[in-house]
């Protein structure tokens, strides 16, 4: 019988090279940390010793569950995983892994990755992967071993480290074999300095805090990657920096009801010298009270057939009911979800906030500005990012500021999916937005449709840029159809 076979690289191609960014890898293990039922997800990255620790404290891993489910590529555990599986005293939690692969995203982390986990009553597990070997080409996967043993104690002794990393030195003697040439051999040089430079006691130079804790797992990555440091750094004074456009907000604990209150996730940079500061700290994001304190509130939920119902309020005025139909005669597939804004006018002058309030706000809008999309109370990349139009807002306004009220700049906000609702709308492998088709077209469409009638309806300009609302809907109609016509002549020329 013949049958597929997998090189190695498959691996880096589903992991390091699936993943957009270095945050959104790192986002992949605050989301199996969810998985794991845990109430924290912590990241601390030790710019000096060039090592980024992950640790969470889930239900963790025995020996058997390593085995089965983590080394295991595209594994059907998290898919059959009932609620009966949540610890006592915790909701269940809907598994966001479906697919298996996010573990090895860790890959574009590092170079190098030691996991320790603790299943309670069961001995602590370790294990060292190294990714490079990943990378060797004519390399069968199963050519690639990973070093993994029981630890007869609660910590890792010298003998501990040697063991794991002796089937992977073992491997690279192999290796050596298959190419002579100086440039084989050399990446097998440099994969095997990576394995000699862990430490007999990798722990040694981190604080106590780091250890596991009854249950739970750690990553170790080392050497991290050298393009961390540079996401890290804001761009200019008044932005946001990638890390921290991609990662606040990661769950939907700052909206009024929260699908995640038992979990939060924060990344720690300890630049060496006592100076350390939490990137993801919950007073740099949002919070509910926000929506009040904005000059415009709107908050609704579509319903199956497309129909928007929610409430409005302009300034200090009382808010008032308004519904908006859906604009296209077929229902859309996308499934019901709900939709809250906050806005603040671009000037001082024109905000009901003070001008010390309004000057905060600006900068937290400048930054971190957009309509956040969460799926069961995780946050879906990269949309709330703003260098992500999504909506086409920001093209929209270019037309005409006087009609096209909304920017990026100058609002916040959330629209809540749940797996069960809106089954039709997946996230790519590389979790970089949903997959196309007509669930996410239709999603888009019920959305911009939303804010030009908002526009059109409640903040249109007396100035020549003014429009009426019959024409706010005949010129969204002209564009759209400008646009699909746009989409059928691009297919047609493929």
């Amino acid at each position: 019988m013949t049958s597929f076979r997998a090189r190695a690289r498959a691996v880096d191609m589903l992991g390091r090279q699936q993943i957009a960014n270095l945050p959104t890898a790192l986002s992949e293990l605050f989301k199996n940390a969810h998985d794991a039922y845990a109430t924290y997800a912590i990241a601390d990255y030790y710019r000096k010793l060039n090592v980024l620790v992950v640790r969470d404290d889930g239900v963790g891993m025995d020996l058997d569950t390593f085995q089965g489910s983590w080394l295991t590529i595209a594994t059907e555990s998290k898919l059959e995983r009932s609620p009966v599986d949540s610890p006592p005293g915790m909701q269940p939690r809907v598994q966001l892994g479906e697919k298996g692969i996010g573990r090895f995203a860790i890959g574009a982390l590092g170079s190098q990755v030691l996991v320790m986990s603790k299943l309670a009553g069961s001995p602590t597990i370790a294990a060292l992967v190294n990714w490079q070997m990943f990378e060797l080409p004519g390399v069968d996967l199963d050519e690639v071993p990973v070093g993994l043993i029981e630890l007869d104690a609660e910590e890792l002794s010298d003998v501990d480290v040697r063991g794991l990393k002796a089937p992977l030195c073992e491997a690279l003697e192999r290796f050596r074999s298959k190419d002579s040439s100086v440039s084989w051999q050399g990446r097998l040089d440099a994969i095997r300095a990576t394995i000699d430079a862990l430490p007999d006691d990798p722990y040694w130079d981190l604080p106590d805090s780091i250890a596991l804790g009854a249950t739970g797992t750690t990553f170790l990555i080392s050497s991290a990657s050298p393009e961390l440091p540079a996401d890290l750094e804001s761009q200019g004074t008044n932005e946001a920096s990638l890390f921290d456009r991609t990662l606040h907000g990661f769950t939907d604990v700052w909206l009024r009801e929260p699908t995640t209150p038992e979990f939060s996730v924060d990344f720690v940079d300890h630049r060496g010298g006592g100076d350390s500061e939490s990137r993801l700290g919950p007073n740099e994001f949002f919070v509910a009270a926000d929506f009040d304190q904005a000059d415009h509130h709107i908050r609704g939920e579509f319903d199956d057939a497309g129909n928007f119902a929610g409430t409005i309020r302009v300034f200090a005025e009382d808010a008032v009911d308004f519904d908006i139909p859906c604009p296209d005669s077929s229902p859309p597939r996308c499934g019901p979800f709900t939709f809250e804004v906050g806005v603040v006018q671009g000037m001082a002058s024109e905000s009901t906030l003070d001008p010390e309030a309004f000057q905060a706000m600006s900068m937290k809008l400048r930054k971190l500005g957009g309509l956040y999309v969460y799926k069961d109370g995780i946050r879906v990349q990269p949309y709330g990012r703003p260098d992500v139009d999504y909506l086409e807002i920001e093209e929209r306004r270019t037309l005409g500021a006087g009609y096209y009220f909304f920017s990026y700049r100058r609002m916040f906000g959330a629209i809540c999916l749940s797996s069960e609702r809106n089954s039709g709308l997946r996230e790519k492998a590389g979790r970089e937005g949903f997959t196309g088709g007509r669930a996410y077209s239709d999603f888009r469409r019920l959305l911009m449709n939303l804010l030009v009638e908002l526009a059109a309806r409640f903040f249109r300009s007396d100035g020549p840029e003014a429009r009426s609302y019959v024409q706010g809907r005949e010129r969204l109609a002209r564009e759209d159809q400008l646009r699909k016509e746009r989409d059928r002549q691009a297919t047609a020329g493929r």
